[in-house]
């Protein structure tokens, strides 16, 4: 009988517990872990030109930085956006932005009540909210913030921001203040000055200005239009003369000093009719300055007064009488002005007297210099030589070679002559005040040489390519006599010249006498068409060298080999002296080992087989492999080792989740999507390398009760069923 007693006691106890609520002993919703939002908030706005005539509630833009994506914050914080025009009325869906207008943005950040994934997702209050404008121009601007708490304690964030589109009409406003910005006609930002500097025979332009600054810090100009402007200086005399004209939102005051004063104390600017203040006054104190004279000529280096303004004068001969003469200032590293006159980079100014030059330079570095130069006519251009590279120039790249090494003369009306090697890109900085250009015209197979100046215009020569002499470079295996000068040096046999070159070859690591070859390379000229030929002597031997060729030796390639050559000199040539050496640098490449002599004769090439040196490996950036490359070129490949990936976007209901793969070698990644979670799925734990969305739970059927518990409580209640029937067979036997 007891038996009994027990056992159905045990099974009401069973069927009691399956009926407690599930919510005791689940772990989910608010009961979930937290997990605090640290990150700074960032408001994306677009460019305000584009908010114009659009919705006021079109868009939202919010992101969390920086392990966020853009949107995904709005997931796990609800947000809402406000809009407020100028007068502080909440704007409606309908309305839209306007042009010149005010306008004040409210951002409102609080955490769901509800969790998202496995996490209860709150604000930790101490978020920064910056204003960040998607064209990615503009630096992030901090809203202003205040925090509060909801009905569960988590904190609620409120940021505003204002703007305005375009140039919103004035507000005078009692707290705004006036004042008059003074700052130089040709500085474009515009910087005050505390001082005006009046130049003894050259004129200064200033920009002088009323300027508004609202209580909300934003500034501009005041119209002129109702402005009552006066202006006067104290104890300066007339040895100063000053005008002013007007524009819409400010005067420009030219200033001339004539001579040194002794006390120019300053300019002195009031005006009426601006603000609520009677008048609006400033006094900007005088400093009068005298050019310092200069030679033609001349280069001039400035250091240690970058961001200055330095003032020049130049006084031409005075026997220079109704000519029509012109002069440039060159300058680097600077920037200049001559009487107001402005060509390009370099100022030029034009006469027909005497009278002195004055110009200012203003040094953007410690290095800068410049020169004042006499522009010359030209008479006539001659094309003195056209090197091999600038031949292999023209047939490889045709219009668009650049012709660098070329040499011309140039000859002037006033007599005497100039000689330029031109650079590829244009000479500028010249003696005769000119800038000159270079190019060759496929079509006509011509080269044309064109001058610049204001007096002539422009001068243009052009020279048929084909007239020009041809050159080439004769290369020979093996040494068989001292050539040039060497019998005179201490390498007056051809062994001695071998040793030397050898020795130098087998300084460098790695290379060894029997890989070498000896070569006599000799550069002839032809004036006939290649009739006859004719060796090119030390005197006219490009200063820029010969571009030289060699072809691998056998068994040799480019990829597989390095290379180095050593050139002696077997005449004075280019400042070098005869049995002097060189090693010039090389290039390999299909055609050979490539290399630039600035003489002929005798070269040494040495060969080694090549040890690969690989730099850092990159992805590839097809998805499945890395690459490392050597100096020399080789590319290694190797395939991908990813990681075991992890979880960086949890799934959701409405979204797929992204989990992240890395490469261990160079740091690539790829991304899988998680699908959405269903009914019947459970969300995935942070770091939970396996399927995320595994089904693993029963249909949900309003009860969260765990499986295992329901089987548990069914195992226990038959045991306790068959104890009962079991006891009550036996006692009726």
């Amino acid at each position: 009988m007891k038996l009994k007693k027990w056992g159905a006691l045990l099974l009401a106890l069973c069927m009691i517990f399956t009926m407690l609520p599930t919510v005791a002993l689940a772990a989910s919703g608010p009961y979930a872990e937290k997990e605090v939002i640290e990150n700074d908030l960032i408001v994306q706005l677009p460019s305000l030109d584009k908010l114009v005539d659009t919705p006021a509630y079109n868009w939202l833009a919010v992101k969390a930085e920086p392990t966020w994506d853009d949107g995904t914050i709005l997931d796990v914080v609800k947000v809402t956006q406000e809009f407020y025009d100028s007068t502080g009325e909440k704007m409606a869906d309908t309305d839209t932005f306007q042009n010149n207008s005010r306008y004040t943005m409210k951002m409102t950040f609080q955490s769901f009540e509800s969790y998202h994934g496995d996490y209860y997702y709150v604000l930790s209050g101490k978020n920064n909210v910056y204003v960040q404008y998607m064209n990615g121009t503009g630096e992030r601007e901090p809203m202003k913030v205040t925090v509060n708490k909801d009905e569960n304690g988590n904190p609620v964030i409120t940021a505003t921001y204002s703007f305005s589109i375009g140039t919103p009409p004035e507000e005078p406003s009692q707290e705004a203040t006036y004042e008059w910005v003074l700052s130089r006609w040709d500085d474009s930002a515009n910087t005050p000055l505390d001082k005006v500097t009046a130049v003894i025979g050259q004129p200064i332009q200033y920009r002088a200005q009323v300027i508004e600054t609202r209580p909300d810090g934003t500034k501009s100009p005041v119209s002129t239009e109702q402005m009552d402007l006066q202006w006067g200086y104290t104890y300066v005399t007339t040895d100063i003369d000053i005008t002013v004209t007007t524009y819409s939102t400010g005067y420009i005051f030219t200033i001339t000093g004539n001579k040194p004063l002794e006390r120019p104390d300053g300019l002195i600017l009031y005006t009426k009719n601006v603000g609520p203040d009677p008048c609006v006054e400033a006094c900007f104190d005088f400093e009068v300055v005298e050019p310092t004279e200069i030679e033609l000529d001349t280069v001039y280096n400035i250091s240690d007064q970058a961001g200055q303004y330095l003032y020049y004068l130049y006084q031409p001969p005075k026997d220079q009488t109704g000519n029509y003469i012109g002069y440039r200032l060159w300058v680097e590293n600077a920037s200049g002005q001559v009487k107001g006159s402005i060509l390009g980079n370099h100022p030029t100014y034009y006469t027909t007297d005497s009278d002195p030059i004055s110009f200012y330079v203003q040094p953007a570095s410690d290095n800068a210099r410049f020169e004042l130069v006499k522009i010359k006519r030209i008479k006539n251009m001659e094309l003195l030589s056209v090197p091999d590279s600038v031949i292999k120039d023209i047939q490889e790249n045709g219009s668009a070679a650049t012709l660098k090494g070329l040499e011309f003369k140039v000859t002037y009306t006033e007599g005497g002559t100039q000689t330029y090697l031109y650079d590829g890109e244009g000479i500028k900085w010249t003696p005769d005040g000119r800038s000159y250009s270079c190019f060759y015209d496929k079509e006509t197979n011509e080269i044309e040489i064109y001058s610049f100046d204001d007096v002539d215009s422009l001068y243009t020569e052009s020279f048929k390519v084909s007239e020009q002499a041809e050159n080439k470079v004769n290369i020979t295996e093996g040494l068989s006599e001292v050539t040039g000068d060497l019998s005179n040096t201490e390498y007056d046999t051809v062994e001695k010249i071998e040793s030397k070159l050898t020795e130098t070859i087998l300084s460098n690591e790695g290379y060894s006498a029997d890989n070498t070859v000896l070569y006599d390379i000799e550069f002839v000229t032809s004036e006939n068409g290649g009739e006859t030929w004719t060796p090119v002597t030390a005197e006219n031997f490009p200063a820029e060298g010969i571009e030289v060729t060699l072809p691998y030796p056998e068994g040799t390639n480019g990829t597989e080999y390095d290379f180095t050559v050593v050139h002696m000199f077997d005449e004075d040539v280019n400042r070098h002296k005869a049995g002097e050496v060189e090693t010039p640098e090389v290039t390999e490449s299909a055609n050979g080992i490539s290399f630039r002599l600035t003489g002929t004769s005798p070269v040494m090439l040495g060969y080694k087989p090549h040890t690969h040196s690989y730099g850092g490996w990159t992805d590839c950036k097809d998805g499945s492999n890395h690459q490392r490359t050597c100096s020399c070129g080789h590319v290694q490949k190797e395939a991908h080792v990813w990681d075991e990936g992890k979880v960086t976007k949890e799934a959701a209901k409405d979204a797929e989740g992204i989990k992240t793969y890395t490469c261990k070698t160079c740091g690539a990644t790829k991304t899988e999507s998680i699908p959405k979670l269903t009914s019947g799925t459970t969300p995935s734990t942070p770091g939970d390398s396996a399927n995320p969305n595994t089904d693993t739970t029963s249909p949900k059927t309003g009860d969260s009760a765990n499986i295992a518990l329901w089987i548990i409580v069914m195992l226990v209640s038959a045991a306790g069923l068959s104890c009962t029937y079991f006891v009550r067979r036996k006692n009726k036997i």
